[in-house]
Parts: structure tokens; sequence; C-alpha cells
């Protein structure tokens, strides 16, 4: 009797342990269903939101090719340069707005076919000058850039300083291919490099600044003591009423007695060729933060030259922005 207890004490115990086991293969089975559901569902609304980014990246195009049939010059004022209002999805949202990066100092500017452009090098230390900034880190920049391994003196830095670093690496000794490369350049930390970045580029030809859509710190480093506050004001109805030619800034009373160089009047225009377009979508969980940049060559020419990816920061507002309220916060 005592062993039919044993015996069925034995088959209960094994019938549990089998219960319990198929229980707990039954419960991670389900955990793993629905994280391969979750996961899957992750990778369609990423998928998805790459496609709008796709789309958006088309339609900036085809705003830009109007844009080009339609007007001489580019502006604040023109279509391309008013934001994206928020757009509704399913499952989401997308934003966007386009930029004229050649508003911009163009760092690339600085050497023009490995030789050093002094005029270029003269109007950036003037920039980091109304921006607060040491002229002395224009060298850096230079050697960043130039093709020899010389640093210039007494500020520049080659090889020899970067070598030295605790996580050593060389210079490039090329065109900058994005603006981040500055906070890798000697005097550049991110509080100095933040500063300077809402003002500058890097594109990868020479480029002209365009008067209409540049703002008054990069305007006045055209020449030695011109006031950016000045500036702003005898600017503010460009947005209306865009120049038709980059000589009528320098005959504005903010540049009265300027000491501009040919160099840097040849530097002007007011047409661009290339746009920075940032495209931001969320679908569910899926999200795309992008920054392409377009080059506009004609109306048969218009195509991405790169995307940078993640959060991008807005562009400087010029004075027009900040009273009309389309755009008063900053970024490049």
């Amino acid at each position: 009797m005592n062993r039919r207890k044993r015996q069925s004490g034995v088959a209960l115990i094994t019938a549990l342990l089998v219960v319990s086991i198929a229980t707990v293969a039954s419960i991670e089975l389900i955990s793993r269903q629905s994280l391969d559901v979750r996961r899957t569902a992750n990778l369609i609304e990423g998928d998805q939101a790459w496609l709008y980014v796709s789309a958006a990246e088309t339609w900036a195009k085809a705003i830009l090719a109007r844009d080009l049939s339609e007007n001489k010059t580019d502006s604040l004022g023109d279509t391309w340069a008013f934001d994206l209002p928020p757009i509704e999805l399913p499952g989401g949202y997308l934003v966007g707005n386009l930029e004229d990066l050649e508003g911009r100092f163009n760092l690339n500017n600085l050497v023009e076919k490995g030789v050093i452009n002094a005029a270029s090098v003269r109007q950036f230390e003037r920039l980091l000058a109304v921006l607060g900034l040491e002229r002395s880190l224009a060298q850096a920049v230079v050697d960043w850039i130039d093709a020899d391994i010389e640093a210039l003196a007494p500020n520049g830095a080659e090889d020899d300083y970067y070598a030295g670093l605790e996580n050593p690496y060389r210079t490039p000794n090329r065109i900058m291919g994005d603006v981040s490369e500055l906070r890798l350049i000697k005097g550049f930390d991110k509080e100095t490099a933040d500063k300077l970045l809402p003002y500058v580029t890097a594109l990868p030809n020479r480029t002209a600044i365009n008067v209409n859509t540049a703002s008054p710190e990069v305007l006045s480093s055209l020449a030695d003591k011109i006031n950016a506050g000045r500036v702003a004001k005898d600017i503010s109805g460009r947005k209306e009423k865009p120049f038709t030619s980059a000589e009528d800034v320098t005959r504005l009373p903010s540049f009265k007695g300027a000491n501009i160089d040919k160099d840097a009047k040849r530097g002007l225009g007011v047409a661009s060729k290339h746009f920075l377009a940032r495209i931001e979508t969320r679908i569910g969980r899926g999200r795309a933060s992008v920054g392409s940049l377009i080059y506009r060559g004609g109306p048969k020419d218009i195509r991405v030259l790169y995307r940078t990816q993640g959060q991008l920061p807005k562009p400087v507002a010029g004075p027009e922005d900040s009273a009309s309220g389309d755009q008063v916060d900053e970024s490049g």
C-alpha cells in the first residue's frame, strides 16, 4: 500500500514538473514572439520613416527647381525659405526646412587648389573676431586643409602637434568634408565650435556668399570695423525686397568708409547652388532625422550630394526673421 502511495506521489510530482516546464516554455515562446512582433514593427516603422525622408527630399528638389524658373536671385522671401509646417502622417508626422548654405562662410575657401587664399583667411579672421573668438584660430583651420605639413606661425598645427595628443591622429591636408571636423582642430573645444558652426559651412567647391541670405555677422566680416548690429538694420528689408546685385550691400550706410578689398567683393553673390534640407519624420517608434546637402546646378541638375543623420539645429535667424517670427532660433 505504501509502495503504491509512493509511486502515485512520484507520478504526481512528475506530472507537475512536466506542466511547469511546459508553462515556462510557453511563456518564453510567447515573450519571444511578442519581442519578434515588436522588433518587426520597429523595422517596418523605421523603413516607413526613411521612405518619407526620401519623399521629402524629392519635394525639396522640386521646390528648388521651381524657384530657379521663377527667380534669378535666392532670398529669404522665396518659397524654399519657409519652414514646412508639421504634416500629419499615418502613425506620425514629418517636418522640415531648407537653408541656403551659401549664406555662410565656406571654410574650404581658405585654400584653393592647395594654395592659401589670403583674402579668405582675412575674412575668416574677421568673422572669428565678430563672434568674440580668437583670430589666431584661423591658422589652425588653414593648416588642417592646406596641402603642406608645415605649421603656420605662431598658432598653426600640423601632424607633429596632433601626433602628440593622448589620442593621436593626423591632419587630412585636404578640403573639409563636414564642419564637424572643427572639433578635431587645435583650439576648438565644444563651446568654441558651437559658437562658430552656425556661420560656416564646408562645401566641396569654392562658393560666393549670398548677400540675400547671409547673417549680419557674416556680412560684417567683409572688412574691419563694420558693426553687425548696424548691418542687421540695413538689411532688414531684404526679405521683401532682395538685393539684385551683390554690390548693393556694399553701398549700405553700415559699409560706408569700409575698406572692402576686391577679392572680398568678388566673393559675393545673390544666387546659390547649395542648400541644406533638414527633414525629420516619426512613424510609431521609427524615427529619422536627416540633413541632405542638395546641389542645384541647373533645372536638370539637382541632386543630393550627401546626407548626415541625427538632430540638426535650425539656421541663424536674420533680422527680418526675428521681426516676422518665421525663424528666430539657430543651428552646421
